[in-house]
């Protein structure tokens, strides 16, 4: 049986990834139940978030002044 490669990503829990994004946790509890945001559930109960992936997804997210 083979290892996985170890992974180089930066996880976020909900009171981190609510911070990065400027949001309360219930609005971030929000967005994963609608699945607006990036997220990986490991059981029922625990949720974590690439902070890459939020990174990206926020940048995408931006809107230029006209």
């Amino acid at each position: 049986m083979t290892r996985p490669e170890p992974s180089n990503k930066k996880w976020l829990n909900a009171a981190e990834a609510a911070e990065l994004l400027g949001v309360p946790r219930s609005t971030l509890y929000a967005y994963i139940r609608d699945e607006r945001v990036p997220f990986t559930r490991l059981s029922p109960r625990v949720i974590r978030f690439d902070q890459s992936e939020l990174a990206s997804w926020l940048e995408a997210r931006h809107v230029s002044p006209s």
